[in-house]
């Protein structure tokens, strides 16, 4: 496996305050994340992203499930947990793209319905009924 993303997979299992700035090295200046509800372009962009995790989250952790690899693309399966309100966790993959020994891209996907909507009160009702 290449020796970035081991970096920035051990980055994410250990995430904290202070690896912010070693996980972020690892990426390209014109880095592009994207998740449920996040578009960032830009390694500044992607710090700010990952320091307001700690604004939001109490105790954030990500689990590595598994991890395979096609050319320059890896495909990472994990749990999220943390306290937002109360205790949370749900499963997700993400999409991580490296050239030129930088990661370029990582793209989450993850059930932000089931995960987020359908948790909210009042509308949450509605979201369940057609999720489920």
């Amino acid at each position: 496996m290449n020796k970035i993303i081991k970096k920035y997979i051990r980055c994410f299992m250990e995430i904290n305050k202070s690896n912010i700035d070693s996980l972020v090295e690892c990426v390209d200046e014109n880095f592009l994340f994207e998740d449920s509800f996040n578009i960032i372009k830009g390694k500044k962009e992607y710090h700010y992203l990952l320091n307001d995790l700690f604004k939001k989250i109490i105790s954030p952790k990500f689990e590595i499930k598994n991890c395979m690899q096609d050319k320059g693309t890896f495909f990472i399966k994990w749990k999220f947990s943390g306290i937002y309100k109360k205790k949370f966790s749900f499963d997700g993959m993400s999409e991580i793209k490296i050239s030129k020994n930088k990661v370029i891209q990582h793209i989450d996907y993850w059930d932000s319905g089931k995960n987020f909507y359908c948790k909210l009160p009042i509308i949450g009702s509605l979201f369940r009924r057609f999720h489920y």
